[in-house]
């Protein structure tokens, strides 16, 4: 940690005279305020304890035992203005500066090179512009660079590769462009890369695997092309990878398998084919798998049964065949499943029907098939559930009304038979109910008259009778009404 030596030099460094020390301090006190003074009016106010000399008590100031300023952190304070008049020079002890989440605008000033003991600059959440100076190579202890939410442009500089105590680099949300330059693996202490939400282009070098400290990688929302490198085996320390919506191509690599840390794996939105590898299945901690919207193929290897912690398993709008796996909900931890989209075949995992913290799912549009009353527990947790496009047989199962959370039900385009269940009015949350293209009979209950939030009601294509109970027709909120091909009075 670079804590404990930063501070230890601090308290070694020979300090000047008392009244030579004192004559400094004054000099950062007017500093600060010439800077207070160009910000807007309102800004002023609300650093109005920044009056007199003793500025070590100033709101966002702090000191060492010099009364030298070492801290400036005026995060979330509403401040609008520039860095330009900022006399950078005049802090030569400053070592933090975070000005996170406020409104300053205007460039990084190239004289921030002139603070050449700072560990830590926190500039995200603002309005700055153009590019980060080159003058940040003359400050060597720099640790975290934190930009990201800005309006920053142009490429990624050069210069931060000289950066080797860098531990976080997070420059997302902004404008860089170009490619991801191969001398970022020369962060060797990098523990945190985020760059994601730019206009980067080019692929991911291979250089990226030498970053063996990192923790979480974010590269997405960018136009990166070519394959995932096979060196991204290298971070056996990772916890996160997002490289989510890209142009990335080619097969996911074996050695994603490697990374046993990983909590969270999103390859979502790019241009991947080929089969899911079966290594995935070796990553024990993972919670989040997220592949869905891609060009990959085969079916999903058993495997992934191990994942005994995994929560969200989204595999939707791609081209995979065969079955899901048995037990992909272990002791009930998924919360979500989306795999549609694809052309799966099979009933629906047992594990997956008495989840009990299952709180959506998605699996329209395959070729999936068995008693859709049978199959399904009380799923007491369950707020969205589409079946459509299956081939789904049974009737409907009272279990659905005890879904007190459920919103949306749509299992349209079945093969469902028999009455609407009268318990189903006990799902008093549903805003979308999609029934249609079945082959129900029978009447509306009358107590769908508790089902007051729907907005979406479709029962059209079904062989209903009698009469259309009138408080359907009173329901505030109801704004599409389907009833078509139906024998309804």
């Amino acid at each position: 940690m670079w804590w404990p030596f930063i501070h230890l030099a601090i308290l070694l460094m020979p300090y000047p005279s008392s009244s030579s020390s004192i004559n400094k301090g004054n000099g950062e006190a007017m500093a600060l305020l010439g800077w207070k003074a160009t910000l807007e009016n309102q800004s002023q106010s609300l650093l109005s304890s920044w009056h007199g000399t003793n500025h070590c008590i100033w709101l966002g100031i702090g000191c060492n035992k010099a009364s030298r300023v070492t801290h400036v952190n005026l995060t979330g304070f509403g401040l609008r203005g520039t860095l330009s008049n900022f006399s950078f020079s005049s802090f030569p002890f400053l070592l933090h500066i975070d000005l996170n989440n406020n409104s300053f605008y205007g460039s990084i000033p190239p004289q921030i090179g002139n603070l050449s003991r700072l560990a830590s600059l926190n500039l995200s959440t603002n309005h700055f512009s153009g590019t980060i100076p080159p003058e940040t190579r003359y400050i060597p202890c720099l640790s975290e660079l934190i930009l990201y939410s800005n309006f920053l442009s142009g490429p990624i500089p050069r210069e931060i590769g000289m950066f080797k105590s860098l531990s976080t680099l997070s420059l997302g949300w902004n404008n860089f462009s170009g490619p991801i330059p191969a001398y970022i693996g020369n962060l060797s202490n990098l523990k945190i890369l985020n760059l994601s939400t730019n206009e980067l282009s080019g692929a991911i070098p291979q250089e990226i695997g030498m970053l063996k400290s990192l923790n979480g990688l974010v590269l997405s929302s960018n136009n990166l092309i070519g394959s995932i490198p096979t060196s991204i085996g290298n971070l056996t320390s990772l916890t996160a990878l997002y490289l989510h919506l890209n142009k990335l191509l080619g097969s996911i690599p074996q050695e994603i398998g490697m990374l046993k840390s990983l909590n969270d794996l999103q390859l979502a939105s790019n241009n991947l084919s080929g089969c899911i590898p079966s290594t995935i299945g070796s990553l024990n901690n993972l919670k989040m798998l997220s592949l869905h919207s891609n060009q990959l193929s085969g079916a999903i290897p058993p495997e992934l049964d191990k994942l005994t912690h995994l929560q969200y398993f989204w595999v939707f709008h791609n081209k995979l065949t065969g079955y899901l796996p048995q037990n992909l909900c272990h002791d009930g931890s998924l919360i979500a499943l989306s795999a549609s989209g694809n052309n799966l075949i099979g009933h629906v995992p047992k594990s997956v029907r008495n989840c009990k913290y299952l709180q959506r799912v998605r699996l329209e549009n395959n070729q999936l098939q068995g008693n859709i009353q049978e199959d399904f527990g009380i799923l007491p947790n369950l707020v969205y559930m589409d079946l459509s496009y299956n081939h789904f047989t049974g009737q409907l199962s009272k279990n659905w009304g005890k879904c007190k959370n459920l919103t949306s039900l749509k299992i349209s385009n079945n093969k469902i038979s028999g009455k609407i269940p009268f318990e189903l009015g006990g799902a008093t949350q549903l805003q979308y109910l999609d029934l249609s293209s079945n082959h129900l009979v029978g009447g509306i209950p009358k107590n769908f008259e508790n089902l007051g939030k729907l907005y979406n009601l479709n029962l059209s294509g079904n062989k209903l009778s009698g009469y259309i109970p009138t408080e359907v027709r009173r329901f505030s909120e109801l704004k599409y009404l389907d009833l078509a091909a139906n024998n309804l009075d």
